[in-house]
């Protein structure tokens, strides 16, 4: 996965429901229960308006996390995850 301006606004795109579900599955895949999880309007709204916020900066460190995930990196260094 890879975050870019395209990305972000196909999330923009997306309508409560389906921003709730995709967060859903992408804490499933992370190994994250979110299992009493639930998006309100005012909660996608926040999402949405901190999208529109980011900068390429903002990008390119939230590409870098997720791939330090992904790598089992953040696994590695993250205090709350004890290996």
């Amino acid at each position: 996965m890879q975050l870019d301006e395209r990305s972000i606004n196909r999330l923009l795109s997306l309508n409560d429901k389906q921003l709730e579900e995709l967060i859903l599955k992408i804490g499933k895949e992370s190994g994250i229960d979110l299992g009493t999880f639930h998006i309100t309007s005012t909660d996608a709204q926040s999402i949405r308006n901190a999208l529109r916020g980011f900068t390429s900066a903002d990008l390119e460190r939230a590409n870098e996390a997720l791939h330090a995930y992904q790598s089992g990196r953040y696994g590695k260094t993250n205090p709350r995850n004890k290996q």
